[in-house]
């Protein structure tokens, strides 16, 4: 949506999850049955972009993780700050990347709307998950910047041999809690 200024239909029927344990390693991919981009008409994008954004969010995500709530017990936020991370990471460091100016004031117009001004309702929530769980970054004592996370992830009792996520909260400086 931001970089290639196209979309692509992630809804539930376009959809399937693959996921595998491979040596002690979680692996998972969501392929799309097609692949086809989409644009938008001229004047059209801001309405496109909520298109998408409620597609993906609440057409797609929120039933998932509804679903694996109720089967597995994983907490609803601990989905959603995944969720959240996941996006973080996608416009601060992999976007970031990107040198075309035009490219970068959309994108960074994108992450500042869903960040400020994307509706809950486009997520299928009473809040905007992507606004609730930023949090500043953290400085440490060596200088390096880290955005904790506010959940657990578990991710350490899934590894073998036992190993934490980088922006862990049990990790977190506890003078900085």
């Amino acid at each position: 949506m931001s970089v290639f200024d196209k979309g692509l239909s992630l809804s539930l029927d376009n959809s399937v999850i693959e996921y595998a344990h491979d040596d002690g390693l979680w692996t998972s991919s969501m392929p799309l049955l097609n692949v086809v981009p989409f644009g938008y008409a001229t004047g059209d994008r801001d309405i496109w972009r909520e298109s998408i954004v409620q597609t993906l969010f609440a057409g797609l995500l929120k039933p998932l993780w509804e679903t694996f709530n109720r089967v597995s017990g994983i907490s609803r936020r601990i989905l959603w700050e995944n969720t959240a991370v996941r996006v973080y990471s996608l416009y601060e460091k992999r976007m970031a990347k990107v040198d075309d100016p035009v490219i970068r004031a959309r994108y960074e117009a994108d992450f500042d709307w869903l960040l400020n001004h994307a509706d809950p309702s486009l997520f299928g929530l009473d809040y905007n998950p992507l606004k609730h769980f930023r949090r500043p970054p953290t400085t440490l004592p060596s200088g390096q910047s880290i955005r904790f996370r506010r959940t657990c992830c578990f991710y350490y009792d899934a590894s073998n041999p036992v190993e934490y996520c980088s922006t862990c909260p049990l990790l977190r400086p506890k003078k900085c809690r």
